[in-house]
Parts: structure tokens; sequence; C-alpha cells
């Protein structure tokens, strides 16, 4: 039987060191925004600022703080940390997270809570119930590293809900204790029981296969299968809704897929359905960057606003009504000239440009000819001329 640290490397490309996939980062994209957060966050400081990153991976200490922070998922976990979580999460009882610092005993113990990101929090809240322990960052003098902790708990926050927050997080601060609930066992007994590896349960909660440019979502994927689970347990109208950031389409949208080949994260895709466009979106892949909105020229997406889904599976964003092409019947702008969708209209247009560069040579053709015709003509009534005198001088001789 494989470890789980074999599963992540074979399944999911989880190494034992990060890997930036360069291919997801907004950073180095045409329309993406410009992001330096893990040249800032990360301690040993491996990776350079700028569009062309090369992290030194060498001086890297296997933290997971640039992961956890990077806004577009395009750093993956360590695979030590990625399996003490998917192991401490997998033991019964609430998920608590503690840092190395602090004395509390929590199911999970790393060396900075700013090394645990925000939807591994939400997959450990909605699963099981979620303990933080803050502390012992009241005396930890790394203030970046507490806002970083600080803005992770604020997303938290947003992607549940208050509601759903409040009843599902609890937070320790100034000392406090915790004490699980629904157990008499001992302080020992609960101890041992943190010792012990359900290794079957964690490899079963791992999503499925991902590929090699996706490996940076694993925790998201997780995220999205918890969801659809605890979905399934509840009434359609009973669902909680989880509050997530999505482009917002508009009737602007004709399905030129700007947007779609554009996106990191190959989240949006534009189907059609009858007279009408269907927007869809995949929420768990979705980071909210924006690029499918700047890199739009026809303002077909207007904003990246918060909505509220019941799901983080494929998601339908709106029904926008089709403007046929009056010529081939693909969908096109709403003010386009004579009716025409893009390529009806650059054919046409290639086609009267062709046409006028036909006529053109036609009658560069013909000015040609005719200058030509003119210059022998002129030839021959100057030889003419030539031969009338010629004939003129010599008749006296005669």
């Amino acid at each position: 039987m494989e470890s789980i640290a074999q599963l992540l490397d074979s399944q999911h490309h989880i190494k034992t060191i990060p890997t930036y996939l360069a291919m997801r980062c907004s950073d180095r994209k045409t329309y993406g925004n410009e992001c330096s957060i893990c040249s800032e966050v990360c301690p040993q400081g491996i990776y350079p600022e700028g569009k062309r990153k090369r992290p030194d991976y060498t001086q890297c200490i296997k933290c997971g703080i640039c992961a956890a922070n990077c806004p577009d998922s395009c750093i993956t976990f360590p695979a030590q940390r990625v399996d003490n979580f998917l192991i401490a999460v997998s033991k019964s009882g609430e998920m608590g997270i503690s840092c190395a610092e602090d004395d509390t005993v929590l199911t999970l113990n790393v060396s900075c809570l700013a090394a645990v990101s925000w939807e591994q929090m939400a997959y450990a809240a909605i699963t099981k119930g979620l303990v933080i322990s803050l502390n012992a960052c009241e005396s930890c003098k790394r203030e970046g590293f507490k806002a970083l902790i600080a803005e992770n708990l604020e997303k938290l926050r947003f992607f549940l809900g208050d509601e759903v927050f409040e009843k599902k997080v609890k937070i320790l601060r100034g000392g406090e204790e915790y004490t699980p609930t629904d157990t008499g066992m001992s302080r020992r007994e609960l101890f041992n029981i943190f010792r012990n590896l359900p290794l079957d349960k964690a490899m079963r909660i791992m999503p499925e296969p991902m590929q090699s440019q996706d490996a940076g979502l694993f925790y998201r994927a997780m995220l999205r299968d918890a969801v659809k689970a605890e979905a399934e347990k509840l009434e359609p109208d009973q669902r909680p809704k989880y509050r997530v950031k999505m482009p917002v389409f508009t009737d602007n949208c004709f399905n030129c897929a700007t947007c779609v080949f554009s996106c990191p994260q190959k989240a949006l895709k534009i189907l059609r359905e009858g007279d009408n466009l269907i927007p869809v979106v995949e929420p768990w892949r979705c980071t909210g960057c924006g690029i499918c909105m700047n890199s739009c020229k026809e303002q077909g997406i207007s904003s990246i606003s918060p909505m509220r889904i019941s799901t983080l599976n494929r998601v339908a964003l709106r029904k926008i009504p089709v403007h046929a092409c009056v010529q081939c019947g693909k969908p096109r702008r709403r003010d386009a000239e004579d009716g025409l969708c893009t390529t009806c209209f650059n054919r046409r247009k290639g086609e009267q440009m062709r046409e006028e560069r036909r006529r053109k040579m036609e009658a560069e053709k013909a000015r040609k000819e005719a200058e030509k015709a003119e210059k022998e003509a002129a030839e021959k009534a100057a030889a003419e001329e030539a031969a009338k005198e010629t004939a003129g001088a010599e008749a006296p001789q005669a």
C-alpha cells in the first residue's frame, strides 16, 4: 500500500518542496495584476521580485507560508505539510490548529499559523468544526505573519458567512484553554487518540488525481468535495450558501472566448443553449484574479463580485441572448456593423480589400498599357516624321 506522500507525488504532483507553477501566476500574465506576495512572505527570501521568478529552493525550509498565502494558488504545498494536515483532519473530534510556540494541545501543530491557508480552515470548519489557538500570537513579534493570519481568518469568514463562522469556528485568545466537546477522556487519553494515524481515512478524503498544472489547487479540490458531501445530506432549500468572488457577465458578451483562453486556472467556459449563451465557472478553480475582465475588450465582464452559491462545482452564471450573425448564424456583437460576426465581417472586409486590390491592379495595368500604346504611337509618329524628312532631303539630289 502506498503512503500518503507517495500518493501525493504520483497522483497530485505534490513534491517534497514547493513548486512554483509559472503558468498559473497572474503576475506573469499580460492582463494580470502585479503581485509579489511570495517574495514578501517567504522567511528565507527564495522568491525574487519581478515577473520572471526563479525561486532558489535550496534555501527552502518547507514552511508552506508562500503556498498558503498565494492569491493565485500557483505554489504547491510541501508534501510533509499536506501529509500532516490530512492525518490531522482525519482524526475524530474538532480540528484544532496551533503554532509551535503554543502550549495548547491541538490536533495540528504548525511552525506558524500563517502556513495554514483559508481553504484548509474552511475544509476543517465544514467537515468537523475548527478550533484555532491565537494564544501565542499575542507575544509574537512577527507582525507581518500576524497580518497574514488575520487576513486568512477574514477570508474564511467571508467564505463561510458570519452565521456559519460563529457556529463552526472557535478562536482561542488571551490564554484561553481548549476543552474538547462531547468527550469525557483525560488529557493523556485524548493525546493518545491524536497520535493515532488514521491513514485509510486520510487517503479517502484526498481529491481525485489532478494534472500537474492544477497541483496548487489541491486544498480547493478538497473543499469542493467537502461542500458537495455536506450538501448531499440536506434538502436543496436547506443547503448553506458560501460566498465566493466570480466574474459578472453582461449582454455585451458574444463568446469571443478571450476570457476563456486568458484564465490562468481554466475556470471559465461559455456554452450555447438555443438562443442563449451561458457562461459557466468552476468556483473551486476561480481565484478572482480579474484577468478575464481585464482581457475582455467588449466590456462583456463588468466586475469580479461576491456571489452566494451552494456548490463549488460548475455554476451557470446567467443567460445572455444571442445576437446571431445574419450570414452564418454565429453569435456577434450587439452593435456589429451590418449584423455580421467578427469572422464574417473580416471575411467580407478581406474580400473587399482583395477586390479593391484587383481593381487597382487592373487600373495600373490599363494605365501601363495606355502609356505603352501612347509611347509606341509617339515612337511610330516620330519614325514616320523622320522618314518624311529623309525622303525630302533625298529628292533634290535626284
